[in-house]
């Protein structure tokens, strides 16, 4: 059976949505997924450590640099196309995957860096609106491979694959799934508010703190009782906030957001499972974290632009 090799690159909503999409397209092509966890600055956390086993596909756990496998054999997987003698390493990893074909990272890069001028809110595109734009782009770069029927290997930080029809929405360990219990969300009178200030420049450009400020107060002229849970890197909009809409408030005391430690990486678990279970969200713009909490809960997102 054809194996596709898909190493998810970036943070933890990146890297769902790009198994994802890998999986519909292994369903398509009827292939076996293989998805190479990375632990590395962006997440420094096991798959396993945060959610449960996922049938329909393998995770296979990965060290930057050269791993070896419990057999011993080489494993080398970079996310940008190899030179000089990493080429040569990655030529071996390759051949004992037997892997015919890949598509980088920089690949990739190159199409969605071109539609940079539209990550903007007057383009009146969101997430699923640029993927739409990059569609055809790669899948220049994927059919070569689907025709030949072989096994490649694939870096992405982005959808590969428009086909939704199956959608991942993986369980989170036991540790984790009790304590997004302990918090109480009275779904029905509860707005979810994903900011993020640290780490995504659209977001922080076009998505202003007067804008939840707006969207805060929209709801409340709605719905005198409503409250707001707020998931945000920023402890500061947190106060900001607290000050302006006392008693409405609530979030989750975490020890840290830093991603390279397994507890901040835990925190956006939790963050983003209980946006999940508000009656809708308003997030940041552009910001795949914000999607994928509306997609779990199943429930509508709106940006704030």
């Amino acid at each position: 059976m054809k194996s596709v090799y898909i190493k998810p690159v970036g943070g933890l909503a990146n890297r769902i949505r790009v198994i994802e999409s890998g999986l519909n397209l292994c369903v398509k092509i009827k292939a076996e997924l293989i998805v190479l966890w990375e632990l590395n600055d962006n997440l420094n956390a096991r798959f396993d450590h945060l959610f449960e086993p996922d049938s329909r596909f393998t995770v296979i756990h990965l060290n930057p640099g050269l791993n070896f496998g419990r057999s011993g054999l080489l494993r080398y997987f970079p996310d940008k196309k190899p030179s000089g003698w990493r080429q040569i390493v990655y030529a071996l990893s390759k051949k004992i995957a037997r892997i015919r074909g890949e598509i980088w990272y920089d690949d990739l890069h190159e199409i969605f860096k071109d539609l940079h001028p539209i990550y903007h809110p007057d383009s009146g595109l969101n997430q699923t609106g640029i993927a739409i734009k990059a569609q055809s782009k790669i899948d220049k770069l994927l059919t070569p491979h689907l025709n030949k029927g072989e096994t490649f290997y694939l870096s992405s930080s982005w959808k590969i694959s428009l086909n939704n029809e199956t959608q991942l929405k993986l369980k989170p360990i036991p540790r984790l799934h009790s304590r997004i219990d302990s918090v109480e969300i009275d779904k029905e009178n509860t707005v979810g508010f994903h900011i993020r200030r640290t780490d995504h420049e659209w977001s922080k450009s076009h998505s202003g703190i007067e804008k939840f400020k707006a969207a805060m107060q929209l709801e409340i002229s709605a719905n005198e009782q409503v409250k707001f849970f707020v998931a945000t890197d920023s402890p500061e909009v947190l106060t900001e906030l607290k000050e302006a809409f006392a008693g409405r408030i609530s979030h989750v005391v975490h020890q840290t957001m830093n991603r390279n430690l397994s507890e901040g990486i835990d925190s956006a678990i939790i963050d983003l499972y209980c946006l999940a279970r508000c009656s809708k969200i308003y997030g940041s713009y552009l910001s795949t974290f914000s999607e994928l909490a509306g997609q779990i809960g199943d429930i509508e997102v709106h940006e704030a632009k």
